[in-house]
Order: C-alpha cells, then sequence, then structure tokens
C-alpha cells in the first residue's frame, strides 16, 4: 500500500498541466469563436453590399445606361484608378461606403438623362452633387473623380465658367491630396481661362467708353458688368467661392492710360495700358490666382530646405511669372527677399544684394504700410 491510488509528484504535474492547457484551450476557442462571428458580421455587409451593387448593376444595363452603368462599376469596385491612373490610391480610397450607393446610382441616372437631354447645365449640377457628397464623407478621390467630370463637361460645352469653377476646386483638391504639380497645373489653367475671359470683358469696355465720348456723354469710365463672383463647386465646405472678382473700369481708371470722367485717351497705348490694367487686377484679386502664388512659393521654400537649389531657382522663377502677369507688385518683393536671401546663404552674394535691391525698390512702389506688411512676413519666412 505505497499510495498507488495517489498521483505521484510527476502525475500531478502531468494533471495540472493537462488542466492547464485545457483552460488556455477554452480561451483560445472563445477568442476564436468571437473572431469568426465578426468576420461573418463583416462577411454579410460585403455580401449585402455586394448583392446591391450586382442588382443596381444589372437595372442599370436593364434600363439601356451603358455610360451609368460603367461609371457606377468602375466607382464601386475599385477601379477608379483605372479611370484616373496617374493618381495613387489607398485601399481606403477605393472602397464605396454602402450609404453612398443609392445617391451615386440616383445621381448618375440624372446625369445620364441630362446627357440624353443635352442638358449641360443640369449634367454639370449633378456632377458637382457627387463631388460634393463624397468631399462631405472624406472621399477625396471620388470628389476629384467627379470635380474632373465637371472640368469635361465645361470643356465639351465651352463653357468658361463651369470650367473656371470647377478648375478651381481641382486645384484645392489636389492640394490636399498632396498633388501639388497637378494642382499648380489646375490653377495654371484656370488662370489662362481668367484672362482671356478679362480681356474680352476689357474690349467691351473700352468700346462702349468710347462710344459715350463719341456721343458727348463725358464718361471714360463706363458701367461695366464685371466678372460676378459666385458660389463655388464645394458651397457650404471649405471651398466657398470662385473668385473674388467684381469690378469695372471705374476701378482702375485713374493713373492708367488718361481714361478718367473729363477725359477719354483714345490712342492705342492709352487703350492698351487700361486693358492691361484691368485684366491684372482682376487676376490679382481671384482667389485661385492668390492660391498658386501660395502654393509656388511654398513649393519654392521646400525645394530650397532640401538643397533642391536648381528646382528652388525655376520655381521662385515661376512666382516671379505669376506676379507679374497679374502685376502684383507685393508679391514680386516677397519672392525677390526670398531669392536674395538664398543666394546670401549660398555665399553668391552679388546675386543676394542685386535681387534684395529689386526688393527695396518694389516696397518703395507700395504704399507704406504693404511694404511694411510684405517686408514681416518675408522675415517671418526666413
Amino acid at each position: 500500500m505505497n499510495g498507488s491510488l495517489r498521483p505521484s509528484g510527476g502525475d500531478k504535474n502531468r494533471a495540472t498541466s493537462l488542466l492547464g492547457s485545457e483552460k488556455r484551450t477554452f480561451k483560445d476557442k472563445l477568442h476564436l469563436m468571437i473572431q469568426e462571428a465578426e468576420q461573418a458580421e463583416i462577411q454579410a455587409i460585403r455580401e449585402n453590399q455586394l448583392q446591391d451593387k450586382k442588382s443596381i448593376s444589372i437595372q442599370m444595363l436593364v434600363d439601356g445606361r451603358p455610360e451609368a452603368f460603367s461609371d457606377f462599376f468602375s466607382l464601386t469596385h475599385g477601379r477608379l484608378d483605372r479611370i484616373m491612373g496617374e493618381l495613387p490610391f489607398d485601399a481606403s480610397t477605393k472602397e464605396m461606403p454602402q450609404e453612398s450607393l443609392s445617391t451615386l446610382k440616383n445621381l448618375l441616372i440624372a446625369a445620364d438623362d441630362a446627357k440624353s437631354l443635352g442638358d449641360v447645365r443640369a449634367l454639370f449640377d449633378t456632377y458637382k452633387t457627387l463631388a460634393i457628397h463624397f468631399y462631405k464623407i472624406g472621399k477625396l478621390k471620388f470628389t476629384q473623380f467627379f470635380i474632373q467630370q465637371c472640368v469635361r463637361t465645361g470643356q465639351d460645352a465651352s463653357w468658361a465658367e463651369a470650367q473656371k469653377e470647377a478648375l478651381l476646386a481641382m486645384g484645392v483638391i489636389r492640394q490636399l491630396t498632396g498633388d501639388v504639380v497637378g494642382a499648380i497645373a489646375s490653377y495654371e489653367r484656370r488662370m489662362d481661362l481668367l484672362a482671356s475671359d478679362l480681356a474680352v470683358i476689357a474690349e467691351e469696355q473700352e468700346l462702349a467708353a468710347a462710344a459715350a465720348w463719341r456721343e458727348g456723354g463725358g464718361g471714360g469710365g463706363g458701367g461695366g458688368s464685371g466678372l460676378n463672383g459666385g458660389s463655388g463647386i464645394m458651397n457650404g465646405g471649405q471651398l466657398d467661392e470662385v473668385d473674388g472678382s467684381n469690378f469695372n473700369t471705374n476701378d482702375i481708371s485713374g493713373g492708367v492710360g488718361g481714361m478718367t470722367n473729363d477725359y477719354y485717351d483714345d490712342s492705342p497705348e492709352a487703350i492698351e495700358s487700361r486693358k492691361r490694367a484691368f485684366i491684372a487686377l482682376g487676376l490679382r484679386r481671384d482667389v485661385g490666382m492668390r492660391s498658386l502664388q501660395s502654393i509656388l512659393l511654398q513649393q519654392a521654400m521646400q525645394f530650397e530646405a532640401a538643397e533642391d537649389l536648381a528646382a528652388a531657382a525655376a520655381t521662385y522663377q515661376q512666382c516671379l511669372l505669376v506676379a507679374e502677369r497679374c502685376d502684383n507688385v507685393a508679391a514680386a518683393a516677397r519672392v525677390h527677399f526670398q531669392v536674395g536671401r538664398m543666394c546670401h546663404a549660398q555665399q553668391r552674394f552679388h546675386e543676394g544684394i542685386a535681387s534684395l535691391r529689386i526688393f527695396l525698390d518694389l516696397c518703395a512702389q507700395t504704399s507704406q504700410e504693404e511694404a511694411e506688411r510684405e517686408a514681416a512676413a518675408a522675415a517671418a519666412a526666413a
């Protein structure tokens, strides 16, 4: 009777080990069951969404809407990168939120109807509504896709106002997604369109002013409709104003070629001078132009910080060209200050002194208050 019924020390340890093993196995199984339940729920949601996508896609084809089907399929099946191949996508931007499927379906059908009827404004507004929808839920790549549709709609219809509105929004969205080069390209395209529109308005107002003067009205400036500002493509969001232009030749008549209330100078030089001043003022007041100047200056400073001096110099030069185009003396002064500072840091003292002298000359052309603000801003940036 040596305790044969009692477990030995080794048997006791083995029993404890087995018991512990069973406890761990139960916890593992419980954890696994929870994971499986969560995966099953996710899978059920995906299957429901897939079924919704499938039924909507089939219905679009049955209804004879191949273009709406193509866009819906691409947008809901992660094919957006095939449409906009130049854009980088990650998994999160490819996913279409379940709650957006109905909105997408209804508005794509509305866009299809607008195309069939040739209603360009309705088509533009539909794409604009889709862009706003995805902007509000943070899906910027989908936003960008529909802004691009707005741009194309304006181009196809030769509708400059629509193009300007969409290109401004495109520039901002590209900035938000880190596509600086694309943002600059969008702003520059918009600047060209705006300058063309301003040239037409300036010509019309010159003709009206000349006619009024010949008829004895004495009014050099004329009324003129000017450019109207308006609600932007992201109305209600961060991107609200399309442009800040709302002016006429009365704004610039004094001191630019001799157009006053008592005298109209009809010499070709004076007329051309007034036109240039009008276009420059319109560009200078435009929010898109200000965005372009800001992003170019930031990019130049980033190149400089990264010691890519050739790229920095080229971008500073681009900044100056934009500033000259809109006759923005203060912006040009700041660029020359940055160039002078960069040259000084590289011990290119002759070039640096030349740029800083230009900076001082340009500051002298502005009001004292503006000059002080620009100098303070430039010094702060340094």
